[in-house]
């Protein structure tokens, strides 16, 4: 009973001490009553405002792991027995919340458009230009590049990078944005070092809002037997920003990217999670002629499947400045032409391969 008495009495001390250094900003009772247990009105007008991390009295000390809409709250033992303090960490799925490869971007992450000439990185092969080792190299027998792991760390994230990518509707030229996610860069470059993306078909092309590709089996399954962390993001997927495609699992880009045609930052919500990592800088000619082919009904119920294959024949890797024959730049965020569907391409494109499986997609509208 005395020890009952000398609980309740160290209990009230603790409430009266809260209560006169502004204990009830954190939510307590001038009552006494714990943090977490208001009553009749008090309880309503709580619920109306945002969510507070109350101190919980736990008898014992004993350690708690308590989840609740979306809250993990690991409780910390204070050091007295009757009281444990809640820590929160907020795990709610935003782009923020995900195992970023680096801080989140700050400020203009995309800065000016290079005009300066770069050098073409030779597309030398997966070992030779040090992304993987031949331990890492994998196939399928279906797609034969494929690796077991994320690629090695080869851009220096300060340097200026572009990508010239030949289309058989034409070139187009991408300044890459290491400062916005260099893990994304980074496997971008490697793939494409290693020709991954040579001949692979864009596969998906939907009015006012993107065309996707980048997996060479050309079913919107293909990836290359990995996947990279997702990244705190930016958040801007105005028309001509490039990002990398997943699925509904957090962690799940691989090859598959898509240029938005239009500024699909509303779409995508306040708390994107597609990684950003290039945007188109010259070539938008051949982006509008692509997103104007004719189509018919894909694999994800809209008509979104070209009639006749649209290839991304290669790409080549540029450091410190642009390819020397690039076109004039256009501005970022430059939207894509209204223009009839039926484009012609430039050159006739080869037979696809097509394999079944997870199909790796942007969000449906």
């Amino acid at each position: 009973m005395a020890k009952k008495t000398k609980r309740v009495e160290k209990w009230r001390a603790a409430a009266a001490q809260q209560q006169a250094s502004g204990g009830a900003r954190r939510g307590g009772s001038s009552t006494g009553r714990p943090a977490n247990r208001p009553t009749g009105m008090a309880r309503g007008r709580q619920a109306q405002r945002s969510p507070r991390f109350p101190t919980a009295w736990i008898a014992g000390g004993l350690a708690v792991l308590v989840l609740a809409v979306g809250i993990i709250y690991w409780v910390n033992t204070s050091g007295d027995d009757d009281t444990t303090e809640l820590a929160a960490v907020d795990l709610t799925a935003t782009a923020a919340a995900a195992v970023p490869s680096s801080a989140a971007p700050t400020g203009d992450v995309f800065g000016a458009i290079p005009t300066q000439p770069g050098v073409a990185l030779a597309n030398d092969g997966d070992v030779a230009s040090g992304c993987w080792t031949e331990a890492q190299r994998t196939s399928d027998g279906v797609q034969p590049l494929q690796w077991s792991a994320a690629p090695a760390m080869v851009i220096d994230p300060a340097q200026v990078y572009t990508a010239e990518l030949m289309t058989n509707y034409g070139p187009m030229t991408w300044q890459l944005l290491p400062q916005a996610s260099d893990v994304a860069v980074n496997s971008f470059v490697c793939l494409a070092r290693a020709g991954y993306y040579d001949n692979a078909p864009f596969h998906r092309i939907v009015d006012d809002f993107v065309i996707q590709g980048g997996d060479p089996t050309g079913t919107g399954t293909g990836g290359p037997g990995y996947t990279i962390p997702d990244t705190a993001n930016v958040g801007d997927y105005s028309a001509g920003m490039v990002t990398m495609a997943r699925t509904g699992a957090p962690n799940s880009s691989g090859s598959q990217f898509f240029i938005n045609t239009v500024d699909n930052t509303a779409t995508f919500g306040p708390n994107p999670t597609y990684i950003n990592f290039a945007r188109v800088i010259a070539g938008q000619e051949t982006v509008n002629a692509i997103a104007s082919v004719e189509r018919t009904t894909g694999a994800d119920g809209a008509v979104s499947s070209p009639v006749s294959p649209v290839l991304l024949q290669s790409v080549t890797i540029y450091q410190g400045g642009i390819p020397a024959a690039a076109a004039t730049p256009v501005a970022a965020g430059t939207p894509v032409a209204a223009t009839p569907m039926g484009a012609t391409p430039v050159v006739g494109p080869p037979a696809m391969v097509a394999t079944p499986g997870t199909a790796i997609a942007t969000p449906a509208v």
